[in-house]
């Protein structure tokens, strides 16, 4: 039987943003540049370009200036070159650097303090493995007679 109230919704045609629900803009999205472990610039150069050929990805991704490997560590995207950076290698190369200028240590691009953005921290499937409120915390410890 046919009832009015069961209609099949309508997906949007533009995915919501997740911050503010507005359908997204494609100058909205960033372009990052992933480094992984043991990447050659030829391989780089694969992926960068979308060669169906390397599909398939193994490594860890890794800073673009230290070359350490990035896996719950505060990490900073700068928007105008898509450059993954280690928070802490970012404080200490550009934003204390010799230099009163601001610039991307990889591309030379100079930056402003709205081009950076922090990314969120990745975390495990262990319920411990967040800090802060979202991480499990004991409350009361009740001691036991054993």
């Amino acid at each position: 039987t046919y009832d009015p109230d069961d209609q099949i919704k309508i997906t949007p045609r533009r995915p919501s943003s997740p911050m503010s629900g507005d359908p997204l803009r494609l100058k909205d999205l960033i372009s990052l540049t992933l480094r992984r472990e043991g990447d050659t610039s030829e391989e780089a150069e694969k992926r960068k370009t979308r060669d169906p050929s390397n599909s398939f990805v193994t490594g860890k991704v890794v800073c673009a200036v230290s070359g350490k490997a990035i896996s719950t560590q505060p990490v900073i995207c700068l928007k105008k070159s898509g450059q993954v950076i280690l928070k802490d290698v970012f404080l200490d190369v550009v934003v204390g650097g010799k230099d009163k200028k601001m610039a991307c240590p990889i591309t030379g691009v100079r930056i402003q303090k709205r081009d950076i953005i922090q990314l969120q921290k990745g975390v495990s499937g262990f319920a411990g493995s967040s800090s802060g409120t979202c991480g499990v915390v004991a409350k009361k410890y009740k001691p036991t007679l054993t």
